[in-house]
């Protein structure tokens, strides 16, 4: 995806972002079932949050600080079964959602001010799609990291563009959040999720 390369590599952002955009088909992501499930956060409000501090010969692999979660707060709920499978079922406004953050740095950022940095936040599914700032977390440290990136931001909310593998966010003064899923919910009930919830 270009659109990846170009936020990782600081070049054209807003171009490849904006071709996205025009692309969104959801007509109420804030809504879609789409955006259920674990992402990572590539760039929040315009900082890139991504980084390779491997050697030069480990491929394209990048590390993310942390991990965010989308889900209902009463447990996902599905669709009826159709001929691709079974899917988590579309958000109602004013549904109970929550979005937690994970630290991907294992031993890493638990002491007092990075465990404080970890997010858990209770919101509400709004069609208005609007932003919603849920706090300071726990980013990038290493070297030259600034006060941005060491301690984004983080927002839920002015989704613009939304598929099964990508989300863009714009914050109030149009700064882009880029996130990449890195689950599976997008394919459906598991063999374990239909026997958890019945649907077998």
């Amino acid at each position: 995806m270009s659109v990846v390369d170009a936020v990782l590599s600081s070049f054209d952002i807003e171009s490849k972002v904006q071709h996205l955009e025009h692309r969104c088909s959801v007509r109420r992501p804030s809504l879609s079932r789409k955006m259920l499930g674990v992402w990572a956060p590539i760039m929040l409000g315009g900082d890139c949050m991504a980084y390779n501090d491997r050697p030069s010969d480990d491929g394209r692999m990048i590390e993310i600080p942390f991990l965010v979660e989308i889900r209902r707060s009463q447990g996902r709920r599905f669709g009826p079964k159709n001929h691709y499978g079974i899917f988590d079922l579309k958000l109602q406004s004013g549904e109970d959602l929550a979005v937690v953050t994970t630290n991907t740095n294992t031993g890493e950022g638990d002491d007092d001010d990075g465990s404080s940095m970890m997010i858990s936040a209770k919101i509400k599914a709004d069609e208005k799609n609007e932003p919603m700032d849920l706090g300071k977390v726990m980013g990038r440290e290493e070297g030259g990291a600034d006060a941005d990136t060491a301690h984004p931001r983080l927002q839920f909310g002015g989704i613009t563009y939304l598929s099964d593998y990508a989300m863009v966010q714009r914050r109030p003064d149009g700064a882009i959040d880029f996130f990449l899923r890195v689950d599976r919910n997008y394919l459906g009930a598991t063999k374990e999720d239909k026997a958890r919830y019945h649907l077998v």
